[in-house]
């Protein structure tokens, strides 16, 4: 559709709300929001590219600023 991709993150949520508990703890989640990708011009065949591209961008997002994510890279 030739729309601008909005990547949006959130961080920390896994540390309020661990995976598999039904108990929620005090706590902050924060929402980043990315850089836009102008998709202007790209087709269909551009997709695998602009998804790896978006994948890093998150992923670097959420190794920086997530404590739970960011304890285990280092």
């Amino acid at each position: 559709m030739q729309k601008p991709i909005l990547p949006l993150v959130t961080v920390n949520a896994r540390s309020i709300w661990p995976m598999g508990s039904l108990l929620i703890k005090p706590g902050i989640i924060k929402a980043f929001y990315l850089t836009p990708i102008d998709t202007t011009s790209l087709t269909q065949a551009n997709v695998p590219v602009i998804k790896e591209k978006v994948f890093r961008m998150m992923e670097e997002c959420i190794l920086k600023n997530d404590i739970t994510f960011a304890s285990k890279s280092k």
